[in-house]
């Protein structure tokens, strides 16, 4: 059977001397610390040279390393496949696992995981793996179809949805900071629903646009929500929550306030501005316009 790794160190001894360099001076050249090393990978004592190293002395002779690589068959047939993608990149760049897990900022355990396909990974840390690798992360995403199918590419919805996936945020992560559930986000991508003005200043402020130069842009007509004139604060608050279908639990996730204190408010029981704010953003509601409503409520 043909030794290909033989052939390996056959191949960059044919190229040296091509070049009529001394294992001394390629050594040098290649900034590998011994001449030793390059004498036992050309005669074959070293079957499988660090990566690293073949890339330098690959430098040092002026030879593609993607496709030395490819021809002593040093990675893998790559299928369509984001884990064996970003090996193969990985290696074509001479970058073992650890160095590049500590680039892009994440585990090496992590990062063996999503590679042999054990791990599905956040868009965030595919984010950083790609910028790592110099990959384009929108064209990676199209690649392997980790972007939900919008049937008008020039939308409100796709733009958003565009700047999420930039910005390396996943459905859950964004809507979090959004203060709104990730199904009500995903239909406002999907240009199912409209959002409302409390909605577009707080995607706004996420995505550090210009409020009126998106609206204008995408003519949006922004959804108001519907104010009613009840009795007191605590009615207002309760009866726009049930309208809106949320639990006391809901609001407590998206406010971040006590449900106990939610509960006080309700009554009418104010024990922080603060909290009512909260609560206020948490509802899509304006605190301006709710103040003139209840003249009283000092905002």
């Amino acid at each position: 059977m043909k030794n290909e790794k033989n052939d390996l160190g056959k191949k960059i001894r044919t190229e040296r001397l091509a070049k009529g360099l001394t294992q001394g001076e390629l050594a040098a050249k290649a900034g590998v610390v011994h001449p030793q090393i390059i004498s036992n990978i050309e005669t074959g004592h070293v079957l499988s040279p660090r990566l690293s190293t073949l890339k330098s002395i690959c430098k040092a002779l002026d030879i593609n390393f993607a496709n030395f690589l490819n021809e002593f068959k040093l990675i893998n047939p790559v299928k369509n496949t984001i884990g064996k993608k970003i090996r193969a990149e990985r290696i074509a760049k001479g970058l073992t696992q650890q160095v590049l897990a500590d680039k892009a900022g994440i585990n090496c355990q992590t990062l063996l995981c999503i590679e042999n396909g054990h791990e599905k990974a956040r868009l965030s840390t595919l984010k950083s793996i790609c910028e790592v690798l110099d990959i384009d992360f929108m064209n990676f995403l199209n690649e392997f179809r980790l972007m939900s199918p919008v049937e008008d590419t020039n939308t409100f919805g796709v733009f958003i949805r565009d700047l999420r996936l930039r910005n390396g945020y996943s459905l859950y992560s964004a809507s979090k900071r959004l203060k709104m559930f990730d199904y009500h986000l995903e239909r406002i991508e999907m240009n199912e629903i409209k959002p409302t003005h409390s909605e577009m200043q707080r995607i706004c402020f996420l995505y550090q646009l210009d409020l009126n130069e998106v609206v204008k842009k995408f003519n949006i007509e922004v959804v108001e929500p519907k104010v009613e004139s009840p009795e007191t604060l605590g009615q207002f608050l309760k009866s726009t929550r049930k309208r809106k279908k949320l639990s006391l639990a809901n609001v407590a996730e998206l406010s971040g306030v006590a449900k106990s204190l939610i509960s006080l408010i309700e009554k009418d029981k104010i024990t922080s501005v603060q909290d009512l704010l909260k609560i206020l953003i948490a509802l899509e509601l304006e605190p301006s316009k709710v103040a003139k409503i209840f003249p009283d409520l000092e905002l």
